[in-house]
């Protein structure tokens, strides 16, 4: 299967949000705000896309300021969100 990978788009965003949500078993609506709660939210987001447009994975990070072992604050990124269709499925309710 051939893929490419690009930014998420707004007009794939829900679809994201639901597999960041049902991966950690969370309210889509708590994960909305706490992706929009980054204004680079989309430049810092990706997606697996197959050449049909079909999404096979999404990935955001956020850059946090993270103080070191000598307390000194560093610029760092961290994933925020991984998620696939099968994320949706595995989730026991």
């Amino acid at each position: 299967m051939q893929v490419s990978y690009c930014p998420l788009h707004p007009a794939d965003e829900r679809i994201a949000i639901s597999w960041w949500a049902d991966a950690f078993e969370d309210d889509p609506a708590i994960i909305t705000a706490a992706f929009h709660s980054d204004p680079h939210c989309f430049a810092r987001s990706a997606v697996a896309q197959a050449l049909d447009g079909r999404l096979h994975a999404a990935i955001a990070y956020w850059i946090r300021m993270i103080r070191d072992a000598a307390g000194v604050p560093r610029r760092v990124a961290h994933i925020w969100g991984v998620g696939t269709p099968a994320d949706a499925a595995d989730v026991v309710r």
